[in-house]
């Protein structure tokens, strides 16, 4: 029980730094978002983070284990990798798929997809490596760090 608690919380967490990311980049950049932006932001990329990513990432570290290639860097690099997916598939949510195409990812509005789920990646590619540890010590650490990492964000936020 504690287990899944603990990778329901590396994925929640990891979901939620990248909306801060992309949050903040489009705050940088001097945009806003509005409510009905976020809601929006929120039904167009969680489906696809708990569908689409979870189950690749899954199947990455099934694949890296089956041929004993389970390291910290390739998981990371096959995670990265893997967020360009649901990045690419945000505007098939959206309705405008057929206009875009693979260029999306390399528009604004795409890099910001992008961001949000490489940041996404790294961070929950850390957590799983740690939760496959035997000791809970870097589990304490993870958690630790995700939530410093998400009140550095929120305080960013705020600004």
């Amino acid at each position: 029980m504690r287990r899944s608690l603990y990778y329901l919380w590396t994925a929640l967490s990891s979901y939620t730094v990248g909306i801060f990311v992309y949050t903040l980049i489009l705050k940088f950049m001097g945009e806003a978002l509005g409510s009905d932006d976020v809601s929006r932001l929120l039904f167009w990329t969680f489906p696809t983070f708990m569908c689409v990513m979870m189950g690749l990432y899954l199947l990455a570290v099934l694949i890296l284990k089956r041929f004993n290639r389970y390291t910290f860097w390739l998981q990371t690099l096959l995670f990265f990798i893997i967020s360009l997916i649901p990045a690419s598939i945000v505007p098939i949510i959206s309705g405008f798929g057929v206009f875009f195409g693979s260029s999306f990812l390399i528009s604004v509005e795409g890099l910001l997809f992008v961001a949000m789920f490489a940041s996404t990646s790294l961070l929950f590619s850390y957590g799983v490596w740690v939760g496959q540890e035997k000791r809970n010590r870097g589990k304490k650490i993870y958690l630790i760090v995700s939530i410093v990492i998400l009140l550095i964000l929120i305080a960013l936020f705020m600004v």
